[in-house]
């Protein structure tokens, strides 16, 4: 397991840099699939909230796919914008998104 989280830990340096990157990499792992496994509180950088994690490999692979490669961060794509603009105003009209 160690060494599959050091294989990984160049790609939490780069989504995180260099002291939050080693930290969530070598803390965050999967070492069972019990689902019913206690879950704890993770600080992730760019989150006000921290995030809860079970110690399996179905919460593992989630973290991995969704925040360490940002495969569902639509941030770039210039529809963005437009999505932000129309979230705003629909907030500033005091309707809910």
């Amino acid at each position: 397991m160690l060494v599959e989280r050091l294989s990984r830990l160049p790609n939490f340096v780069s989504r995180f840099g260099p002291f939050h990157g080693v930290r969530l990499g070598l803390s965050v792992g999967a070492d069972g699939t019990d689902p019913a496994a206690a879950a704890r509180q993770i600080t992730v950088p760019g989150f006000a909230d921290p995030v809860w994690m079970r110690p399996t490999r179905f919460d593992y692979s989630i973290f991995w796919q969704c925040l360490v490669r940002g495969q569902y961060d639509f941030s770039a794509f210039p529809q963005m914008a437009e999505l932000r603009r129309r979230a705003e105003a629909m907030l500033a009209a005091g309707e809910t998104r």
